[in-house]
């Protein structure tokens, strides 16, 4: 599956945020608790999940691709680990 984007338009909205040096403009939005996202470096190397949408928000998590980003970011919302509605 590398290369392909994973199907997300039954849990995720894809959006795009203005510029910034270090990651990439577009992001991928929870849409069960919109303060989820996952976004990429610059390069698309990196996947990560955040929590909130300020500039200084650290990411919670980092996976190779954007299909585990997701899936992982479900799993544990799923599982408790991470709060969505909270």
């Amino acid at each position: 599956m590398t290369g392909k984007i994973p199907k997300y338009g039954k849990n995720f909205i894809r959006s795009s945020l203005p510029y910034h040096e270090s990651l990439a403009s577009r992001m991928y939005v929870l849409r069960a608790d919109p303060s989820w996202y996952i976004r990429s470096n610059r390069t698309s190397e990196k996947w990560f999940i955040f929590r909130a949408r300020k500039p200084e928000d650290l990411p919670v998590t980092s996976k190779s691709t954007l299909g585990e980003a997701m899936d992982t970011l479900l799993r544990g919302i799923e599982l408790g680990f991470y709060d969505a509605n909270a």
